[in-house]
């Protein structure tokens, strides 16, 4: 019999890189029968996500808040509102998209961003193919036609973020980060580099809010809540 317990799930869904064709098929019933047999099974939530690669598919129907692709169950919340570290290799569907498509598409990340905003302590993102837009500053992302909003919010206890294959980013954002999105934040890398050392206010404040389950080690070399160890994994292909 499975634990209510579980420390790590790893999903890979890389399937096509084309929007129309990712959420209305048998596709869409493996992922969404995988994320409610979680979510009743695992009653004492989740600690890690590895999402590694999957396609903008995946992430649609993995969404657990908001505009959920079928009902949400009474048990999401419990497993969700846990998670503590989350890895994702997303493919960049963007340039493949028509602008309307584009406009859900950052909306859809944004909001599944978003929904682990008060629990995430770890955040490992890679754009696979083209370069996309920084996940942390998606509501800065411009639209000529006025199409796409986006509301900033703030992390609670973002402590670590590494961002890959991001556009090019402004020395500035490192400072943007913790004072409007992440006060917390103690180590921001992109695209392997570190833009500059966090301020002694910012990483006293941080070192007070460790929980248990962190170490500054952790923090260091790469979070161990990153590892796949006794990992639950699910392969799906299109």
């Amino acid at each position: 019999m499975i634990s209510t317990t579980i420390h790590t799930v790893v999903i890979s869904a890389p399937g096509i890189n084309a929007w129309e064709y990712l959420a209305f098929d048998s596709f869409e019933k493996q992922v969404k029968s995988i994320r409610f047999a979680m979510e009743k099974k695992f009653t004492r939530g989740l600690h890690a996500l590895h999402l590694d690669p999957v396609n903008a598919g995946a992430l649609l129907n993995l969404r657990w808040r908001g505009a959920t692709i079928g009902s949400a169950s009474s048990d999401a919340e419990p497993f969700w509102s846990n998670l503590m570290w989350l890895k994702i290799k997303l493919f960049n569907p963007l340039p493949h998209l028509r602008h309307t498509n584009r406009v859900d598409f950052l909306k859809l990340l944004h909001d599944f961003l978003g929904s682990f905003r008060r629990s995430l302590r770890g955040l490992d993102f890679e754009w696979l193919g083209p370069e996309g837009p920084s996940p942390l500053m998606l509501d800065l992302v411009t639209d000529p036609e006025g199409l796409y909003r986006a509301e900033p919010f703030q992390w609670n206890g973002l402590m670590y973020a590494r961002l890959t294959n991001t556009d090019a980013v402004e020395v500035t954002e490192l400072e943007v980060v913790q004072e409007t999105r992440a006060r917390h934040l103690r180590k921001l890398i992109i695209n392997d580099y570190t833009p500059r050392p966090l301020s002694p206010s910012s990483q006293s404040s941080s070192v007070a809010s460790l929980s248990p389950q962190s170490s500054e080690e952790d923090l260091t070399g790469g979070p161990a809540g990153f590892d796949k160890i006794d990992a639950l994994m699910f392969n799906m292909e299109l």
